[in-house]
């Protein structure tokens, strides 16, 4: 454990972005370092307190701030991003798990919120899309992905499948000309719903599934439902017949 303080005799307020020179007080913050030697690695950094010279600023004091070390953190900018790295490899579970075999001390719950406080990247409004749906948990709750066939990257993830959650994301990007889909009436009342203009276009497990259900209902139409065993006789002629190219004789033959 290391223990470490600022040189600089002043800092800039957070608010109102002037210069302050008058301390109001200190104390003593505990960090988590990234490891050394597999080693779990803290630092005790002495933090100060500041005065806030402009009388108009809401915040009249206002705690010493760090460009490597957020704002009520207890991890360094470093170690987040080693974390981060690990819990988008694997699930935060096993993520937590093999960070005690690294030396770092952490839970999955804070690698989930360090996952959430990530930002989407930026994407072009999408032409082409295909809509789907998936389970976040089987047979109790379920979701919808929006992929961009393009890119062939997810572009956004909702949060239920019907159809008022649909349309109201597809509103939002006129943009669209083709959307993919299966054979779910929800979404394709809804992308009629939102984009009228847009070609609907089913995959193509969907047009074999129903290629193959139109075939079958054709020949239930044709061919009767209940097929009646017929039950044929033959009739034997007991009359021997023996060809002229062999004796006449069956003993001999």
């Amino acid at each position: 454990m290391y223990l470490v303080k600022s040189k600089h005799s002043s800092c800039i307020c957070p608010s109102c972005h002037t210069l302050s020179h008058r301390i109001h007080s200190q104390y003593v913050r505990s960090l988590q370092d990234v490891p050394a030697y597999g080693k779990t690695t803290y630092i005790k950094i002495q933090t100060r307190k500041f005065f806030c010279d402009d009388c108009s600023c809401p915040q009249a004091i206002f705690t010493e701030r760090f460009t490597w070390l957020g704002t009520y953190q207890r991890k360094t900018k470093r170690l987040q991003e080693m974390l981060k790295s690990i819990a988008l490899s694997t699930s935060c579970k096993v993520a937590s798990r093999l960070s005690k075999h690294l030396g770092i001390v952490t839970s999955h719950h804070t690698l989930l919120r360090l996952l959430h406080k990530l930002k989407l990247p930026s994407y072009e409004p999408p032409v082409h899309i295909g809509i789907d749906d998936f389970a976040f948990k089987k047979r109790c709750r379920y979701g919808t992905i929006i992929i961009n066939q393009e890119t062939r990257r997810p572009i956004a993830i909702l949060n239920g499948r019907d159809k008022e959650t649909v349309v109201k994301w597809l509103e939002q990007h006129p943009t669209i000309q083709t959307v993919t889909r299966d054979g779910s009436f929800t979404y394709a009342k809804a992308i009629s719903q939102a984009l009228p203009h847009a070609y609907q276009i089913t995959d193509r497990w969907h047009i074999l599934k129903g290629l193959f259900t139109a075939i079958r209902e054709t020949l239930q139409q044709s061919f009767p439902s209940i097929w009646r065993k017929t039950e044929y006789k033959k009739s034997y002629n007991r009359t021997t017949y023996y060809p002229q190219d062999r004796c006449s004789t069956p003993s001999v033959c």
